[in-house]
């Protein structure tokens, strides 16, 4: 995640707060990583708090649908719980690791051998590992939901939980920054993407539906539909010569 500690953003706040700031959005991808690390355990809490201060509605987007459906299975709220409560060094590491190392974690902190172990059982390790990662950053409808909720031209600020290289073999890893796929990993990922190789640039490559759908769809969206929306320079003007300019000589002082 980005460097919330710096300066130049109390100052944007703090004027914002002055000049009546109203209808804007702050989305901060919460993804508790920095550049080679994981942050301290509660640095959301303290962008709440430091957002409400300067009158700001906040909005925290943790879970996504499917971690939703999950957390209302029998057995579900214990999962929420533990996920709450795991450590962020804990979490990302999971995550890297993937779905038999979350299996063996939460068997192994919360497995009841009732209902939280038959919700863990019940998928595979690949199902798992996508239903833990399952955050609201992620996830499209929760992300829907939340903005369409919000009515008012209050300034706002969602404080969405995502992964760092998120669907990425190294997501999670406290090292990804600057982390490149190799080959192979590439061609996984590609095929998983369904962009076919030497298609990697086309556009609409890999998406279901046919580019002509997509395309009018874009072209009607109220962001388009207004027309261009890029403003042009006005023509260049020539700038008059400079005027010579005259020094006075110093009198001498006798």
């Amino acid at each position: 995640m980005r460097r919330w500690d710096e300066g130049n953003i109390f100052e944007a706040l703090l004027e914002g707060w002055k000049q009546g700031l109203r209808n804007v959005w702050w989305i901060v991808d919460y993804n508790r990583q920095s550049l080679d690390a994981v942050v301290r355990e509660g640095l959301w809490s303290r962008f709440e708090a430091m957002f409400r201060n300067f009158g700001w509605d906040v909005v925290i987007l943790k879970y996504g649908t499917v971690l939703e459906a999950a957390f209302a299975e029998p057995g579900g709220e214990k999962l929420r719980q533990w996920i709450d409560d795991c450590p962020n060094q804990l979490y990302s590491a999971l995550t890297y690791q993937g779905g038999a190392a979350w299996r063996r974690r939460l068997l192994d902190d919360i497995g009841d051998q009732g209902e939280v172990t038959k919700l863990i059982e019940r998928r595979t390790d690949a199902e798992l590992a996508a239903l833990m990662t399952n955050l609201a950053g992620h996830d499209l409808p929760t992300l829907l939901d939340a903005f369409e909720a919000t009515n008012h031209d209050r300034p706002t600020c969602f404080i969405a939980y995502t992964i760092k290289g998120y669907a990425l073999p190294f997501q999670g890893h406290k090292d990804n920054h600057a982390g490149l796929m190799t080959p192979a990993q590439l061609t996984a990922f590609r095929s998983a993407m369904n962009v076919r190789e030497g298609h990697e640039w086309d556009e609409f490559e890999g998406l279901a539906l046919p580019g002509q759908t997509l395309r009018d769809f874009l072209a009607r969206v109220p962001f388009a539909a207004a027309g261009r929306r890029r403003l042009r320079c006005r023509p260049s003007s020539t700038c008059p010569s400079p005027a010579p300019c005259r020094r006075k000589r110093a009198s001498a002082i006798s």
